[in-house]
């Protein structure tokens, strides 16, 4: 059978290429679409830098307007090319603002670096004031190469870490992980203190048998709960910034938990809330291993609160007052500070029991005030408004922002999140606002709710210093009496700088007929969309001409099109060349990926039924060995340098990654481009 001409090849790639950029945005307008907005987006990775939340993976559908007021049915981004999002809280809106044009103005992509480049579901990004460390998360591999290295977290560097630097560019990093910490694992608890340099994850679960966590798992079940929190510890990010500690007996592990910070004590204290054991969606049939023992076992975790003393590095425990009935997990949480320091209130807001999909979420804000150590119900929600693997920030001391999320599924539909994928909710009135306007920041005040229970005002001036049923840790009640956390170490990037508002109204039901964005009457969304598709359009087309620059001999027998043909193809495809093979030998590999019953009910609104997607891998690839020229090529990978050199060791020419992580075992690895990198002496 003849092949394509590698013309046609390089066509295919520039249009795949141009696809995955609109996979991501789904902004496909089709004859009488005039908007697309998200519809939900589940449990993404996310944090807040000096002025901008960033946002990574999660489970994310859209959903499509016509002109005629007609919708389609939300569809689920699928991309194997990794995007950060952010929103700018320069950046003001309204509920009739579509909100998912801010996210995608500016893009940043990851590619394929080390496999950690690719979305996932849950896990951590801790931060500082300058940079991002991503950690953890299901993974949804289309082939092997997709997953990461177990020891290698992604990082992204914003800012320079010094003063005195005058020429910044914004660049990814790559953190070895030490021993007893893992970037296989998902379903923790996780939070940063900008003003410690540090950050943390807590728990989480791994599979029993040292495998990736998966989103639709074939053989990896994540229900190892890991009784750990690991450190990052900014300030010795050159050398060994990532620590672990083992949790006492009487802390548990759990699932989806929130972890605040909390100014109180010399480097502030690290709360625990919520969380449940036997989570239904660690396995692939989504049911919850031990109901029972959850229903019986999670509830304690807003009754016990879980406290970690960070200069001490010290656990305690305390007990709560009227605290909520039931289960709470994949809710989420901030802290405010009264002004005279004298109460320290966190807002939990949504989340559901971890049992139930289809069950109504939870919509209610509750306040947990400490040092009472009591609970406050401040907004009562309903159903409608509910969701669950939302992230909550605070862009003033006044308001917090939740984004995305997701609802429940009952039956065969889903529905979009009511009020879209961005609200704000005011923290001293108790009360949703319908915008957000950054210049609209008043000082935060103590709702009435919660001082009329601790005492004092609005300003603070709570006469209650300690939990009504006494303190279970004298050490703890010293560090609440102390509160000796120096507040001038916070660095305030407030206010922000009010940008241009946002195009025309662009929301379900109340599309324009031309696309938001700038005068000239594009959307706003056109320049980082095409720019992206154009930059990596210029990246295949210089990697295409790199291949046949050192491929000369193609130009120097043209009369064998098909010996060309079947020398391009496969390093396009990533297939081995037919004709320098060493070996023979080969054998076929194939992965099955099924969905759960609760992901093949979700994505079956989309288009046609979800089931099982077999997909075979290429041949296990015939190895090759290659003379590379004198010029020495050192790269920096965790520390070792490794060198192209005439003494070549012997290399897959199919997928890199995968037999990457073979050859490293034996001391080698493979260059990305089919060369050999062998340790020089």
């Amino acid at each position: 059978m003849m092949r394509p001409s590698y013309k046609a090849v390089i066509g295919a790639l520039v249009f795949l290429v141009a696809q995955s950029a609109a996979q991501l945005t789904n902004w496909n307008l089709t004859a009488g679409q005039n908007s697309t907005w998200i519809c939900t987006w589940r449990q993404p990775r996310a944090a807040l830098v000096r002025d901008t939340i960033y946002f990574d993976g999660g489970q994310l559908y859209w959903q499509a307007g016509f002109e005629d007021g007609s919708n389609t049915m939300p569809a689920q981004t699928e991309s194997r090319i990794g995007y950060i999002l952010s929103y700018n809280l320069s950046r003001a809106f309204s509920l009739d603002t579509n909100v998912s044009e801010i996210f995608v103005e500016n893009m940043i992509e990851k590619g394929g670096r080390a496999g950690g480049g690719f979305s996932r579901l849950d896990g951590a990004m801790l931060a500082n004031d300058d940079q991002l460390l991503l950690l953890g998360g299901a993974q949804s591999p289309i082939v092997r190469d997709d997953i990461s290295d177990e020891d290698e977290a992604v990082g992204y560097l914003l800012y320079p870490q010094r003063d005195d630097v005058t020429a910044f560019e914004r660049v990814f990093t790559l953190s070895r992980l030490p021993d007893g910490i893992t970037d296989w694992i998902a379903y923790g608890g996780s939070t940063s203190a900008p003003s410690e340099n540090k950050a943390w994850y807590f728990s989480g679960y791994t599979t029993l048998d040292d495998q990736p966590v998966l989103i639709f798992p074939n053989g990896s079940t994540a229900t190892n709960v890991v009784n750990r929190l690991v450190t990052v510890d900014f300030d010795e990010i050159e050398g060994e910034p990532w620590s672990t500690q083992n949790l006492t007996s009487s802390i548990e592990g759990r699932a989806n938990p929130e972890v605040v910070w909390v100014p109180v004590g010399e480097q502030g204290i690290l709360v625990v809330l919520g969380g449940v054991t036997y989570p239904q969606w660690v396995n692939p049939d989504s049911a919850s291993e031990d109901p029972e023992a959850s229903i019986e076992e999670s509830p304690a975790f807003m009754q016990r609160i879980d406290i970690y003393d960070v200069a001490s590095r010290r656990w305690y425990r305390q007990r709560s007052q009227n605290y909520p009935v039931g289960s709470f997990t994949q809710g989420c949480a901030v802290v405010a500070t009264a002004a005279d320091r004298s109460s320290f209130n966190i807002y939990y807001y949504g989340g559901f029991d971890g049992l139930d999909p289809r069950a109504d979420f939870y919509d209610d804000v509750w306040v947990l005030s400490l040092p009472s150590f009591e609970w406050i119900p401040l907004n009562r929600g309903s159903s409608g408004h509910a969701r669950a693997g939302h992230r909550c920030f605070m862009p003033y001391p006044d308001q917090m922002m939740v984004f995305g999320g997701y609802t429940p599924v009952p039956g065969a539909s889903m529905n979009c999140l009511e009020d879209g994928p961005v609200l704000n909710f005011n923290l001293s009135s108790g009360q949703w606002m319908n915008s957000y306007d950054p210049r609209n920041h008043p000082d935060y005040g103590v709702p009435r709710a919660v001082y009329d229970i601790i005492g004092g005002d609005s300003t603070g001036g709570s006469n209650i210093t300690g939990p009504s049923g006494g303190w279970q840790s004298r050490e703890l009640e010293e560090i609440f009496e102390n509160r000796t956390y120096n507040i001038s170490r916070i660095w305030e990037h407030t206010p922000y700088n009010v940008d241009s508002e946002p195009g025309p109204p662009n929301s379900p039901g109340n599309g324009p007929e031309e696309g938001g964005g700038g005068n000239n009457g594009l959307p706003s969304w056109v320049a980082p969309v095409l720019g992206v598709v154009l930059g990596l359009m210029l990246l295949a087309a210089i990697l295409v001409i790199f291949f046949l620059w050192r491929k000369r001999k193609i130009f120097k027998n043209r009369s064998s099109d098909s010996g060309t043909n079947n020398r391009i193809l496969p390093w396009l495809w990533a297939q081995p060349s037919p004709e320098k093979g060493m070996t023979s030998t080969a054998s076929e590999i194939t992965a099955a990926r099924t969905l759960s019953p609760e992901m093949s009910e979700l994505r079956s609104v989309s288009g046609p039924t979800a089931g099982t997607v077999t997909a075979t891998a290429s041949p296990d690839p015939e190895q090759y060995r290659y003379e590379v020229p004198d010029t020495q090529i050192y790269a920096e990978l965790g520390g070792k340098h490794f060198a192209a050199c005439r003494t070549c060791c012997f290399c897959s020419k199919s997928s890199t990654f995968l037999h990457r992580i073979q050859r490293r075992r034996q001391g080698k690895r493979c260059h990305p481009f089919h060369r050999c990198r062998c340790r020089c002496r």
